[in-house]
């Protein structure tokens, strides 16, 4: 046979197999409930199973079994950060047999337990963007909170602020371990005190720039400089007048917040974005407060030009 027979033979099998595999990730997505296996997934394809294990695997870069549970913790992150069901019920909606093995396997794809998940900064999408197909909510579906409705901005001059921050390069929804390890250290330090704030610094548009390249500092504030370990740096925001808003609710809702600040912020047009990273301040802790009442304080930090 000529190489270009060859080619031609090569890229039908391709296109076969691709047809094949899109067969049976829209009978996956369409019905997560169903007793998804190998056997009965390859004869949806109609391939033998061990044909389709390879096929599927070489196409989708995971197995069939890998992608049915991946679709139901995406299913279940989703639960998580727009309703109020239990943990207990949305283990048992994703199939698992107990909380604690739902707890391992949502931890080891989201890089965080599923109450942590609800608390802080919940996106189902995040860890999803290379996979070949992504669990999507029903139609009017919501992620979190908001700030709702026309927001109250405070312009706040503010002076130079002090802190010592990790870096969290990636989704913001991943930036849980960046906040552990730098108040952690703060902590063992004896830099934690009544007047420190717990603030987060996001530097990227999350809807212009790719998830994985977003720039986020989890950091705390400080009275004066001090030394730190290599991945912990000290920083300072210039003296700024900041136009602050409130986000009230689970974080997994800051998005939306900030969506809501920058909308009030069009109707002032006088009030230009100045070239420094957005602020969270945190204002309560969220180890020990309900969701729905934790309080933040997100700015922009703005010039008026008169």
């Amino acid at each position: 046979m000529s190489d270009r027979r060859r080619t031609i033979a090569r890229d039908d099998t391709i296109r076969r197999h691709l047809i094949q595999v899109a067969r049976v990730v829209r009978l996956v997505v369409g019905d997560l409930d169903a007793p998804h296996c190998v056997a009965s997934l390859a004869a949806e394809a109609a391939m033998s199973p061990f044909h389709f294990l390879r096929v599927f695997r070489a196409l989708a870069c995971e197995t069939p079994e890998a992608f049915v549970r991946r679709l139901r913790l995406q299913r279940a992150a989703w639960m998580l950060v727009s309703g109020d069901d239990t943990i207990l019920s949305i283990a048992l909606a994703a199939h698992f047999e107990s909380p604690e093995g739902f707890a391992r396997a949502f931890r080891r794809l989201y890089g965080a337990t599923p109450a942590l998940f609800r608390t802080v900064r919940g996106d189902p999408w995040a860890p999803f963007s290379r996979h070949i197909a992504s669990y999507r909510p029903p139609p009017g579906v919501r992620r979190g909170a908001s700030l709702g409705g026309p927001v109250q901005i405070e312009l706040r001059p503010m002076p130079p602020l002090l802190f010592a921050a990790v870096r969290s390069v990636g989704p913001y929804n991943t930036v849980g371990p960046a906040f552990q390890r730098v108040v952690g250290w703060a902590m063992r330090s004896g830099l934690m005190t009544p007047d420190t704030r717990v603030i987060g610094l996001s530097y990227d548009d999350p809807e212009r720039n790719p998830a994985d390249t977003l720039r986020y500092d989890a950091a705390v504030t400080l009275a004066q400089p001090v030394a730190t370990p290599p991945d912990v740096r000290v920083g300072v925001l210039p003296a700024c007048t900041w136009a602050i808003g409130r986000h009230h609710g689970p974080y997994s809702g800051m998005t939306e917040s900030f969506r809501a600040l920058f909308r009030a912020l069009e109707g002032r047009p006088k009030l230009l974005k100045a070239w420094l990273p957005c602020i969270e301040i945190y204002l309560n802790d969220p180890q020990n407060t309900p969701a729905d009442a934790l309080l933040t304080e997100i700015g922009a930090p703005v010039v008026e030009w008169t």
